[in-house]
């Protein structure tokens, strides 16, 4: 049985506050914000307040997605597709 399910979600930017902000850095979190062994990454502050480490988030998630996402640091309907499909699925970026 196949069903579609149709959500509205805003377009976040940097300067954005809210709790759609925090369940985007929770995201990320899970998909980039895991320290690779020797590497200097750090998770993202889970404080729903869209700065400039969350902007560097989005853009490395977006960068993983080679030709498939613009690589601009917002997240429009393109990146929340990709990020809800790929933690529904529980597949890895890329």
């Amino acid at each position: 049985m196949n069903s579609q399910v149709t959500v509205s979600l805003p377009t976040l930017r940097k300067g954005d506050e809210s709790g759609e902000v925090r369940r985007l850095q929770q995201m990320l979190n899970v998909f980039i914000g895991h320290a690779e062994e020797g590497s200097v990454a750090e998770p993202l502050d889970e404080d729903g307040i869209f700065g400039r480490r969350t902007e560097q988030g989005v853009k490395t998630f977006q960068g993983l997605e080679v030709g498939t996402l613009t690589v601009d640091g917002v997240v429009g309907p393109k990146t929340w597709t990709k990020l809800l499909t790929m933690w529904l699925s529980g597949s890895e970026p890329g």
